[in-house]
């Protein structure tokens, strides 16, 4: 968790760049990535920073109902 922390604005980067793809298999490994991030903020105990990025986040893929749908947990 440490090390997915340490790298969240890779990990950030990679989610939007999955999503990005507009496909399943993208949507899929985007939701990955995010929820990854989501364990890492938890386990240092940052959980208002990632609900600011994520939030940024839902709102640049609003469009994208289906990626959404694989987000509803952390929403």
């Amino acid at each position: 968790m440490t090390d997915v922390y340490n790298r969240r604005e890779h990990y950030w980067q990679q989610a939007q760049e999955q999503a990005d793809r507009t496909c399943a298999s993208g949507y899929d490994a985007a939701s990955r990535f995010l929820y990854q991030l989501f364990e890492a903020y938890q386990f240092k105990e940052d959980e208002t920073a990632f609900e600011q990025r994520f939030k940024r986040f839902v709102v640049a893929n609003n469009s994208r109902k289906a990626l959404l749908n694989r987000l509803r947990d952390l929403l």
